[in-house]
């Protein structure tokens, strides 16, 4: 059984390396997308640049993920950074492009696929998120019954001590008894005249 963790450790790490890239791709389609939008979307340009950086880090999530480590701080700040928040999600709702009916029929598209990518988004670093504290707990409970099994190991140890002191102090009163009675032997026999 031993041997199977490491490989499902394994499968989980390449996963989310996967899982990692898959985000960045998307990240960075979406970031051509904006510039290409920004001449009709005011907040395109924005909207790129953060899809870089999240890009960015994604790419380093994933490079940490494939050598089986979890990423480091600075790269699960700038994936939370990268988030968009509540008023800019119905900002993106509500944005409209001037034009003909055809226009304005691609650009709402637009939005509620990018809206759904960002859902998407979000429910997947959420679920990676709950896999690392899962993780993490998995790990401390490990250690904790390592610790508890050390101890009660210690205990028995200890009792074992204590039980071969009693016995080597019951032995050296035998001994004492033992000697004494030899003594009174040698003392009650008669000597010789």
């Amino acid at each position: 059984m031993s041997s199977e963790r490491p490989s499902s450790l394994d499968a989980h790490f390449d996963r989310l390396a996967q899982i990692a890239d898959d985000m960045a791709t998307t990240a960075e389609a979406s970031a051509r997308l904006h510039e290409q939008m920004a001449g009709t979307l005011p907040s395109a340009a924005e909207h790129a640049a953060r899809d870089r950086l999240f890009a960015a880090a994604e790419r380093r999530a994933a490079e940490a993920y494939r050598a089986h480590r979890l990423p480091p701080e600075d790269v699960r700040q700038a994936v939370r950074a990268a988030r968009p928040g509540p008023e800019e999600m119905r900002q993106l709702a509500d944005q409209r492009i001037v034009g003909g009916e055809e226009q304005w029929d691609s650009r709402e598209k637009s939005l509620r696929d990018r809206e759904q990518k960002l859902r998407d988004r979000e429910s997947f670093l959420d679920r990676r998120e709950a896999f690392r504290s899962d993780r993490r707990a998995e790990r401390d409970h490990a250690a904790e019954t390592r610790d508890h099994a050390a101890e009660t190991r210690d205990h028995a140890a200890e009792t074992r001590d204590h039980a071969a002191d009693a016995r080597d102090t019951r032995a050296d009163a035998r001994d004492r008894a033992a000697d004494q009675r030899e003594i009174d032997f040698e003392t009650e026999q008669p000597r010789p005249e």
